[in-house]
């Protein structure tokens, strides 16, 4: 297929034969002005008003779910090839087709109307492109409107695109999609050239849900005069909450989950794909404390008695129960439920008391001031002795958490032991 290259005169081109030359435009001195071609005109819309178009706003009226307006793509007079723009590729066509016959009474490669595609065809739309003066791309301006550093738990998009003459394209794809394949968005166009996309529109887009993790927004822009626009925008989107996990580093109790200590340590963890932007906690429904320093690169963290201090307003925590309430919050925004963590501060040792000895008993029971661990009911953990003499015990027994009894040998009398 001959291809027409548009020349200073667009009829200077040797690949044209005299015979496809019907009204003598060889002669013609075209690029002097002496044939009076018509002027390059804004070029028409054949097609389609905006205006007049009805949009759900955000909303498909049978499904309820979340839709982009869909208006078509403009058709152009003079765009042959109907890719949203008039260049020399349409020239190329129309000579192309040359001595065809005209399909219809609005064919658009017959621009002079005469019935025929012929060489005056290609000669003034030649002229109508290179009269173009447009060479303005479309300004296309993109705003992640909830942006943390590249993070949100919102993909809001929002922009504005503008131009000299009229977009006739506007498209959009995620993660690489082929740009043929690009959903066309004209219909979020406001008048003012402003748009959004919320994660519906972007799930539709993406013909699928919007996963957490890293995204590529990419847009496709084309005024009438073929002037493109590319342009991209990367995020992260993160709508899962921190979880924390918490507990004592030393359960010292009477058993290892009673939550009862001797050491005020407190350690855990944060599970999260992102950065923690924040990490507070407060004693006993008092201020918050930021405690984001404590975090190591794993997301765990060790609060030892000097921090747990700090968090309690600088004073030492008293003996007793205490509740820590522990929140953190991510890049994204995403903020944990509030984790409420109870231990029992305890660092007084148990005291224990020998109950009354009444004569020739062969029991006795030791009292202790508050519940102790199993070790305390251990025949070795007791020695018994009366004016320096040694008894011996035969066994011992856990009667409750406070209360253990011995057993001995040798009938007891009334003493001191």
């Amino acid at each position: 297929m001959d291809i027409f290259t548009p020349l200073s005169n667009p009829l200077d081109n040797p690949l044209i034969p005299v015979q496809d030359d019907p009204l003598g435009l060889k002669s013609l001195n075209l690029s002097s002005g002496l044939v009076a071609l018509p002027s390059p005109q804004p070029l028409e819309l054949l097609q389609l008003d905006i205006a007049n178009i009805s949009e759900t706003e955000g909303v498909d009226i049978l499904t309820g779910l979340p839709s982009i307006p869909q208006i078509p793509d403009e058709v152009i007079a003079r765009d042959i090839s109907k890719d949203g723009g008039v260049d020399n590729i349409d020239s190329n066509l129309i000579y192309a087709d040359r001595g065809k016959p005209v399909i219809g009474t609005e064919d658009p490669r017959d621009i002079d109307k005469d019935g025929r595609i012929t060489l005056r065809d290609v000669a003034l739309l030649s002229r109508t492109v290179q009269g173009n003066t447009d060479k303005t791309r479309p300004l296309l301006g993109l705003d992640l409107v909830n942006d943390l550093n590249g993070v949100t738990n919102d993909p809001l998009i929002g922009g504005t695109i503008t131009d000299t003459n009229r977009v006739t394209r506007f498209k959009a794809g995620l993660e690489g999609k082929a740009e043929a394949d690009y959903f066309n968005i004209r219909g979020t166009i406001g008048n003012d050239g402003s748009f959004t996309l919320d994660k519906g529109r972007l799930e539709e887009i993406n013909n699928s849900a919007l996963s957490d993790g890293l995204h590529t927004l990419s847009f496709f822009a084309k005024d009438e005069w073929n002037n493109i626009t590319r342009s991209s925008l990367v995020f992260t989107l993160d709508t899962t909450k921190p979880v924390i996990e918490v507990g004592l580093s030393n359960d010292t109790g009477s058993s290892n989950t009673d939550q009862i200590t001797s050491l005020a340590d407190i350690t855990g963890k944060i599970t999260e794909a992102n950065t923690i932007s924040s990490f507070k906690a407060g004693f006993d429904n008092n201020n918050f404390v930021d405690i984001a320093a404590q975090l190591k690169v794993d997301k765990t963290f060790s609060l030892d008695s000097s921090i747990l201090k700090l968090i309690n307003g600088n004073l030492d925590l008293s003996q007793g129960l205490h509740t820590l309430s522990l929140e953190a919050t991510d890049a994204g925004g995403n903020i944990s439920p509030s984790v409420n963590y109870t231990f029992t501060l305890d660092t007084v040792a148990p005291f224990p008391s020998i109950g009354n000895v009444g004569n020739e008993t062969t029991t006795l029971d030791i009292t202790y001031s508050e519940a102790v661990s199993d070790e305390a009911f251990n025949l070795n953990t007791y020695t018994l002795t009366s004016n320096n003499q040694g008894i011996t015990i035969d066994s011992a027994s856990k009667v409750s958490n406070t209360l253990a009894r011995l057993n001995v040998a040798t009938p007891l009398i009334v003493g001191d032991y």
